[in-house]
């Protein structure tokens, strides 16, 4: 018993990690390779202003972790990292305000601080803030809450949705944000794959070479922010969840959740790179659902 309770309690604090550090670098790595040479000299000049304090902050790449460093200095944080919409088997219609902090509502602040804001500090603040945001809201179990009669008020995006691995107890969360061994081992549960043996530039490379840009065609240019979260939402019903609790998935399961990880991490990385050209180009956001933002 107090095995599955420490279990459980190391999976809930990473119920907000995303991707974990491996992830957020490959979507940083992906969007860097895509932007211009301008605007890579805008970024790294915005990033020079909180790098002296924020190791993290010293390039693009590192700084998508940043976000998750800062959690502790305040607790509505936490919450920008995902939104809980509600997977109770009926129709479930996205609402912005249905809390006073989500990710929704966090990336339109980020971006409207940097596109609209002219104070260097804020855009500062915002910018690395984006990047990590922007790698969250493309994890499935970042957009979904499962409600049953076991857990009334929601399993915490899978954090509380117990399954086996290798004879394991994990959250299912967990194992999403390590991409199902692709990006990652913990507490003596060990994956397949070797990612020490890849470089942050490989595995970015080889991914977007099984997932070019042509592959996603208009989704790329697609800045409907509801639209990225309903896309998780239909994920996590259709695929992610598609495994019993405390129980062993299967190799099926193992094979076409890998090619979601990728698929979503990659397009993770285009969408950021084609925002942020928009951004620093002063371009207006046309299909963009925030308010105010191209005010």
């Amino acid at each position: 018993m107090k095995y599955i309770i420490c279990i459980l309690i190391f999976s809930i604090h990473f119920q907000i990690l995303s991707w974990g550090e491996l992830g957020h670098e490959v979507v940083a790595q992906i969007a860097w390779s895509k932007l211009t040479p301008t605007t890579k000299a805008q970024v790294e000049k915005i990033l020079s202003l909180t790098s002296p304090f924020y190791f993290e902050n010293k390039n693009f790449i590192t700084a998508s972790k940043w976000a998750d460093l800062i959690k502790g200095t305040n607790n509505d944080f936490n919450k920008w990292h995902y939104i809980d919409l509600p997977y109770d088997q009926r129709e479930v219609k996205i609402d912005s305000h249905n809390e006073e902090h989500n990710i929704f509502k966090a990336i339109c602040q980020t971006v409207t601080l940097i596109k609209n804001n002219h104070n260097p500090i804020n855009q500062a603040w915002a910018l690395p803030m984006l990047i990590h945001l922007v790698g969250d809201i493309h994890q499935p179990l970042h957009t979904t809450s499962r409600f049953t009669e076991k857990h009334p008020k929601g399993d915490q995006g899978g954090s509380l949705y117990i399954i086996l691995h290798q004879g394991n107890l994990i959250s299912l969360h967990l194992y999403w944000d390590l991409g199902l061994g692709l990006l990652g081992n913990v507490g003596g549960i060990y994956f397949p794959s070797k990612i020490e043996d890849f470089s942050t530039l490989q595995i970015a490379d080889a991914w977007m070479k099984e997932f070019p840009t042509a592959f996603f065609k208009n989704r790329i240019s697609n800045l409907h922010f509801r639209t990225w979260i309903e896309t998780g939402h239909i994920l996590a019903k259709n695929s992610v969840y598609n495994t019993p609790e405390n129980r062993s998935h299967s190799f099926k399961y193992i094979t076409e959740g890998q090619k979601i990880v990728k698929e979503q991490v990659v397009l993770a990385g285009y969408r950021l790179a084609y925002l942020l050209e928009k951004i620093f180009n002063h371009d207006e956001l046309l299909n963009a659902d925030c308010e105010n933002l191209n005010k």
